[in-house]
């Protein structure tokens, strides 16, 4: 996996809304930050790396474009559960906890979708094993 776990998502500020039009009032990846990684500080959003769990919710609701993974990318991920899927469970892991190799291993467990689950049903799976990290 490319991601790093110290910075999963950056921010690249010039692109938000609210830095480039004061009548702004969008809020959404405040909203649908869990971490508090997302901040409104003076009419402006800032962003917390340190406090960045990866679930990746700001880049889904954004409207600008303003993050950017630096995690897996979404065909990547899909790969990693076709490779790893072998048997009848798929064990999927934060990357925040020591795991075994044949997890699939994601930013957070946030990032995990409905599609994902349909994939690994496709390959066979019954069970999914999520573990979860601090």
């Amino acid at each position: 996996m490319k991601g790093n776990s110290l910075n999963p998502v950056s921010f690249i500020r010039s692109r938000c809304l609210r830095l480039r039009h004061a009548s702004s009032r969008c809020t959404k990846c405040l909203d649908v930050c869990p971490s508090d990684a997302l901040v409104l500080a003076e009419g402006q959003i800032g962003f917390l790396a340190h406090k960045c769990i990866g679930c990746e919710s700001c880049i889904a609701v954004c409207p600008q474009d303003c993050y950017l993974s630096n995690g897996i990318s979404d065909k990547e991920l899909e790969e990693e559960i076709r490779r790893k899927t072998s048997g009848k469970t798929l064990k999927i892991s934060c990357q925040r906890i020591e795991c075994q190799q044949e997890n699939v291993v994601v930013n957070c467990l946030q990032r995990i979708d409905v599609s994902h689950l349909a994939q690994a049903s496709r390959h066979g799976v019954e069970t999914l094993e999520l573990h979860t990290g601090k």
